[in-house]
């Protein structure tokens, strides 16, 4: 079972975000004063929870967060990487700099952690020539062409409740890809007798 016994956040304001507007003001507040309030509250919920282990997903601005966080001593912690923070999106949201530094953050958390995961092969390849690492495992939900092959020779089978769900898994960080596949979607959608859900994960 994979389900959350519990959930604990600290979410920022929405406002805050940095998309076109005030991207440095905005990410100045960000990493100067919630990620500082957030990592406390991590703190809290480890001290509560107990875990055997933390899996930290260094994505955007969790990064200053896991930077801050003051982890007990001999957590067994895992890092997951599944995109560089040094994209161009990201560099125009946050600024060379920071994504630079957050880059670099990414990079030093992970070969501090007990063990590592990366979106892909080549990523987890780079991490583990940047990091000197050779133990980054693959763990993504996107499909090989060995998975596709299997989907095509697979037989139909129904969920139990007729039910069909679709996953966009993560964060949806490219809008007219996500419009264009709900724009497939509507076109399909009359043929289908059962029930469409869309699951954000």
């Amino acid at each position: 079972d994979l389900r959350a016994a519990t959930l604990h956040g600290c979410c920022f304001p929405e406002k805050l975000v940095p998309h076109r507007r005030w991207t440095g003001t905005k990410s100045f507040l960000l990493e100067n004063f919630w990620a500082p309030r957030a990592a406390r509250h991590l703190e809290r919920t480890i001290a509560e929870v107990q875990p055997d282990l933390i899996w930290v997903l260094l994505f955007g601005w969790t990064i200053p967060v896991v930077e801050r966080t003051r982890f007990p001593a001999g957590a067994r912690i895992h890092a997951s990487l599944c995109d560089m923070p040094d994209t161009n999106g990201m560099k125009r949201a946050i600024g060379a700099a920071r994504s630079q530094r957050f880059l670099k953050t990414c990079l030093r958390l992970i070969g501090q952690a007990e063990s590592c995961s990366g979106g892909g092969h080549g990523m987890v390849a780079e991490m583990n020539l940047l990091t000197h690492r050779q133990d980054g495992l693959v763990v993504h939900s996107g499909f090989e062409p060995h998975h596709l092959a299997a989907l095509e020779n697979a037989p139909a089978e129904p969920a139990p409740d007729g039910v069909i769900r679709i996953a966009y898994v993560g964060t949806i960080i490219s809008e007219q890809d996500f419009l264009e596949m709900l724009a497939a979607l509507k076109q399909v959608r009359s043929q289908l007798p059962q029930k469409v859900v869309l699951e954000f994960l």
